[in-house]
């Protein structure tokens, strides 16, 4: 009962197989290209209408080597309530986190939104103690 394959038969398989296999990558490829181009579109979306907003930031640009802030006028900045100080001193802080090459596109003060309610149980309590008891055996 030995069964043999015929180098056609063999030949068959064996290209189906790469066939299929190419086919799914090939349609893979163009899923995640298709992703890319719309998480890409939306969130230039979003950029453009944070863009559109100018009048809510003061606008801080930081040059080659010096810190040099560039508000879009003494009045707006007065309305957002930012000191010149605050803007002066978030331009240093970027300029020394990022080595001079660092850009400041806009300062905009925010209230902080309230979580809604409050999910922590004696559970999740629990799990945080043993996670620090657990970092401070490690030597963390």
């Amino acid at each position: 009962m030995e069964m043999l394959l015929s180098w056609g038969e063999v030949f068959t398989v064996v290209l189906t197989g790469l066939v299929i296999v190419f086919a799914a990558l090939i349609i893979l490829i163009a899923v995640v290209w298709a992703y890319g181009k719309v998480f890409t579109a939306i969130n230039k979306n979003k950029q453009d209408k944070n863009d559109k907003k100018p009048d809510e930031k003061a606008a801080v640009t930081q040059t080659a080597g010096s810190a040099q802030a560039v508000t879009t006028g003494s009045a707006q900045a007065a309305a957002s309530g930012i000191p010149q100080g605050v803007i002066a001193a978030i331009t240093a802080a970027v300029a020394a986190f990022t080595d001079g090459k660092g850009v400041v596109t806009g300062i905009a003060v925010k209230k902080p939104r309230k979580s809604g309610k409050r999910r922590s149980t004696e559970w999740g309590y629990a799990g945080t103690v043993s996670s620090m008891k657990n970092l401070s055996r490690t030597g963390w």
